[in-house]
């Protein structure tokens, strides 16, 4: 398998490009594994030498995934990437700090007082009509 990185973080949802040298004719099998649990596959591809392979966006984060070619006509032959990361589709903190910005907007709104504090002193102001004039 050529120009494929397994220190590189791939994200689900997304595709990665596999490109190898084909040493036959014969179709291959290309599969994605995390561990030994095969995730998905596709069977019988053309030994054309690359394959466009989505990360589904349903597989958990981890470091153990790795991909598996292997000829159609004979399961000897068989080459395994090393194990890979795949990462979330968008990082926690981005998920993490719209609640944050909301909770201490709120937070700000409320007047941020805690319980046992004096409150605030009374500022309103009374107006008063004054006596017409001949009364």
């Amino acid at each position: 398998i050529q120009s494929f990185d397994v220190n590189k973080s791939y994200k689900r949802g997304k595709n990665l490009n596999l490109n190898w040298k084909a040493g036959s004719t014969n179709p291959v099998h290309i599969e994605l594994f995390k561990g030994s649990q095969r995730i998905q596959g596709e069977l019988n591809h053309p030994n054309n030498g690359s394959y466009l392979m989505s990360i589904p966006g349903s597989v958990k984060p981890g470091k153990d995934y790795r991909i598996k070619i292997t000829d159609a006509k004979n399961s000897e032959e068989a080459v395994y990437t090393g194990y890979f990361k795949v990462a979330p589709k968008v990082p926690l903190l981005l998920k993490v700090l719209p609640v944050l910005a909301v909770g201490g907007a709120v937070a700000f709104l409320a007047g941020g007082s805690k319980g046992g504090e004096n409150p605030p002193p009374d500022t309103s102001i009374e107006i008063v009509n004054p006596p017409l004039p001949g009364n």
